[in-house]
């Protein structure tokens, strides 16, 4: 569930299957020294058009070549994620987003604005979603991209009275591998939206709150997705109360209790 797990396929473009393989060191602890910062959560009536505004980061000391890379995400059964070049799914957002200009010219340790016109469909059935996703030119190898610095964010679009909310997990449990203690569950989006949910797990022991996690879960429209969330480790043996909370931005929370023998 995680964007940094994930499987790529070939496609015919150099460019995208670079931007595929860089892709890979999208993980949370990973430093971008150029990013991109915009809105990830829109919203429009049918047919509106609107001006979206994205900023172009530079935290390096010399100015920078940035391009952006623009891509479709599909979510697998299994919850990874792949990418495909923009504008192949039917949901992708890269159908009705037009930018100025996907390159600019970044002096150092700033930031340019890029902007893009968006448009909502008239006839709607769902929500759309895309990555935009930032990269600076090598210039050790002028026309080529340093993969090292590659950043994204997914931005969807809901559509006013055409999109369909509805996430929720099930199957709640406790599992217990190795030295590691974990909950795991099944993530259900029933809508024709993207969403991004909020997980959070609270665990209550003798002495009070015992510890809590929290994860953010994308989930594609009409998918149920396995999950598994570690535990804080080491946990000490005993019994606990997980309250289980499952937030989605416009939603009502989910709440859910497990009881976990740990030992």
């Amino acid at each position: 569930l995680k964007e940094p797990r994930m499987t790529t396929r070939p496609t015919t473009s150099p460019l995208i299957r670079l931007a595929m393989a860089a892709s890979l060191l999208l993980a949370p602890a990973a430093v971008a020294q150029v990013a991109i910062t915009g809105p990830q959560d829109l919203t429009l009536p049918p047919g509106a058009e609107t001006t979206v505004t994205y900023q172009v980061v530079n935290d390096l000391p010399t100015p920078v070549e940035a391009v952006l890379l623009l891509q479709d995400v599909l979510q697998l059964s299994d919850g990874a994620i792949t990418y495909l070049p923009p504008g192949r799914l039917q949901t992708s957002i890269h159908q009705l987003l037009a930018f100025e200009t996907t390159s600019v010219r970044v002096p150092a340790n700033d930031r340019v604005d890029v902007t893009a016109t968006l448009r909502a469909p008239e006839n709607a059935t769902g929500g759309y979603w895309g990555v935009i996703g930032v990269d600076a030119i090598d210039p050790q190898r002028p026309g080529h991209l340093g993969a090292r610095a590659l950043f994204s964010i997914v931005t969807k679009l809901d559509i006013e009275g055409a999109s369909t909310r509805a996430v929720h997990l099930r199957d709640l449990a406790y599992e217990h591998t190795g030295q590691r203690a974990l909950v795991t569950f099944t993530l259900v989006n029933a809508g024709d939206t993207y969403e991004r949910a909020r997980l959070t797990i609270e665990l209550h022991g003798p002495g009070g709150v015992a510890g809590q996690v929290t994860r953010t879960l994308p989930v594609h429209p009409n998918k149920v997705v396995p999950a598994r969330i570690p535990l804080p480790d080491p946990l000490p043996a005993g019994e606990y109360q997980a309250r289980v909370t499952l937030e989605a931005d416009g939603l009502e929370p989910h709440e859910h209790t497990l009881t976990i023998t740990h030992r």
